[in-house]
């Protein structure tokens, strides 16, 4: 089977006799390949370039068995302890379709149905930060995704803006906010209300129920990313450099292909 034989691919890797940077390998230092691997298993959706999802979802499964095989070195779980975890945990949270329970006829009853089961999953947990409403957030999601994440769980309980000029309002009031740290120069400051007014951003983008702010930043900066391209081409085509141009011809150059 591939995934068994996946499995003892990377247990070889970190035997005694296996390669010597696998070995050296921790969770901790996996991390941020794993966000590398998830980025680039996101462009391979956006571009609908199935052979790379393909091989995207590779490289994810390969983190999650190389994982579970530090956990299996210390004692703590297998890579088939995951694989019965999450099967468990579908089939629980899917009584319409593996229980008892009457099938359900639209996705709306679904979600509310999955929401109940994983509240009641909470309310037994032993963890006590997993019992708060926002406890089970992940602190390394992106941080415009986290934000939303953390609105939308307020909002459940009824912690949200009547409307949206109450919204605009604090926008403009942590705006002013920032302006006052700026006279004062502290770094700390400026940078809180920074991300306070990014906060509230986030916040505008959900009541006005627009794409989410992540998405609507990653447009912004693919409709940057053209336009600094497009305009590295006039200045190539030119046989320059951008240290042959001031900023003032920058900018012409700038509204030159904004045009485009």
């Amino acid at each position: 089977m591939s995934v068994e034989r996946l499995v003892q691919i990377v247990r070889h890797l970190r035997s005694p006799e296996g390669c010597p940077w696998d070995k050296k390998q921790t969770h901790e230092s996996l991390k941020p390949m794993l966000i590398e691997e998830t980025a680039e298993l996101l462009d391979a959706i956006d571009n609908t370039d199935i052979h790379n999802i393909k091989e995207e979802l590779g490289d994810i499964l390969m983190h999650i068995v190389f994982h579970s095989i530090l956990a299996e070195e210390q004692g703590l779980f297998t890579f088939e302890d995951v694989a019965a975890e999450v099967s468990d945990k579908m089939e629980r949270r899917h009584p319409h379709i593996f229980g008892k329970n009457p099938k359900l006829d639209n996705p709306e009853e679904v979600i509310k149905l999955w929401q109940e089961i994983k509240a009641e999953e909470k309310s037994k947990s032993k963890t006590k930060q997993n019992n708060s409403i926002l406890g089970r957030i992940p602190k390394n999601m992106p941080g415009l995704i986290r934000a939303e994440m953390i609105q939308k769980k307020a909002q459940e309980v009824g912690f949200d803006w009547k409307d949206k000029e109450g919204v605009l309002n604090k926008i403009q009031e942590e705006f002013h906010e920032f302006r006052v740290a700026l006279q004062i120069g502290k770094s700390n400051g400026i940078e809180e209300e920074i991300g306070d007014i990014l906060f509230s951003i986030v916040n505008l983008c959900r009541f006005l129920k627009l794409k989410p702010a992540e998405e609507l930043l990653q447009k912004s900066s693919d409709k940057f990313t053209k336009r600094f391209q497009a305009m590295e081409k006039l200045i190539d085509k030119e046989n320059k450099n951008f240290e042959n141009y001031s900023l003032e011809e920058l900018e012409t150059l700038w509204q030159e292909v904004k045009k485009i």
